[in-house]
């Protein structure tokens, strides 16, 4: 009778125990101080914390422009590539969610009518049988797997990693077309800028080359001082042509980036500061914390090693323990106590 409640408490022990490696993420050692460095660093060093579920916001509002505001809010609705890895990230917390229903016991209802007839010769049929009948059933079934060797609980785990890294591969390729937008932009801007600066350049040459012209003219100036004049302006007219050029293949970038048509898209040229916001000092470190991909690359290391004590479990049995029922008749009062 002792032995009882022991035989009754094996599977509970059992099934605390896992075959996965303890997870043990690399640690590098920082040294002291740098080797250029003639004295030891100061103090206030700290370890590094993992920050990259913090929330972003919409940063490039700090640069004050609506037209950047705009293609922004464009990328981000018409993104196949955001598009793409939030759905990656709905399938990994789908798949997360299904392995953690392995966790509670699998319940299941069933039914059946069958219209059917016994032959007469056969062995053991009654001469009721022999004609046709209705056989009538409704049963349920339940069934629990024992977590012996930790196989589940290794394998939800790891579907949990699994979903915070495509979380992170999410945030990566939102971060990734916000500055890819934001990149190309000023860009844009800064080709604005330099068109109206040789604009002027060749307003001042043009006066240039006419005082030339009519200095040769008068047989003050030579020959060779109006060809110099006429280079320098040509020159300058071929650079505005070839900014012309960079900014075009920079508006299908942004066209592209927002999921528009190069040919109908255009960003009308303007010339303005953009308002570069303020970065602390120290801000560098902590926005290497910061970074979803190194925390995704982190938690698949994780997953993986979760993933060693599924695969070692399946050296093992399993235990599964269930229970089925259900009442079954050929009359038409099926939920009765002698149709159990």
């Amino acid at each position: 009778m002792r032995t009882r409640p022991v035989a009754a408490l094996l599977p509970l022990v059992l099934g605390a125990c896992s075959l996965a490696p303890a997870y043990k993420p690399p640690l590098t050692a920082a040294p002291p101080a740098f080797k250029e460095a003639l004295d030891p660093m100061p103090a206030g060093w700290a370890q590094a914390t993992p920050m990259d579920g913090m929330h972003r916001g919409d940063w490039w509002r700090a640069f004050n422009d609506p037209v950047l505001d705009d293609l922004e809010m464009k990328a981000a609705a018409a993104s196949p590539t955001l598009a793409a890895a939030l759905a990656r990230y709905d399938q990994a917390r789908a798949t997360a969610r299904s392995d953690a229903a392995d966790l509670f016991p699998t319940a299941g209802v069933e039914g059946d009518i069958v219209r059917e007839r016994s032959s007469a010769t056969a062995p053991g049929v009654t001469a009721a049988r022999t004609h046709p009948y209705t056989d009538r059933y409704v049963g349920g079934s339940l069934s629990y797997e024992i977590d012996l060797w930790g196989r589940i609980r290794n394998t939800v785990a790891a579907s949990k990693a699994e979903a915070n890294a495509s979380s992170a591969d999410l945030t990566s390729a939102r971060l990734s077309l916000q500055t890819g937008v934001a990149d190309a932009y000023a860009r844009l801007r800064g080709l604005d800028a330099q068109t109206e600066l040789l604009k002027r350049t060749v307003a001042a040459y043009e006066r240039a080359y006419q005082l030339t012209d009519d200095r040769h003219s008068g047989g003050i100036a030579s020959g060779l001082d109006i060809n110099r004049a006429r280079t320098t302006l040509s020159n300058a007219r071929a650079q505005i042509s070839a900014i012309a050029n960079q900014r075009a293949a920079i508006e299908h970038e942004l066209a592209a980036l927002t999921g528009a048509l190069a040919s109908n898209f255009t960003v009308a040229p303007h010339v303005q500061p953009l308002d570069a916001p303020e970065v602390p000092t120290g801000m560098p470190s902590e926005l290497l914390q910061r970074r979803p991909d190194i925390a995704a690359a982190e938690r698949r290391m994780f997953a993986a090693n979760r993933r060693i004590g599924v695969a070692k479990a399946a050296f093992f049995p399993k235990l599964t323990v269930g229970l089925s029922g259900g009442w079954e008749s050929t009359s038409s009062d099926l939920f009765s106590a002698p149709n159990t």
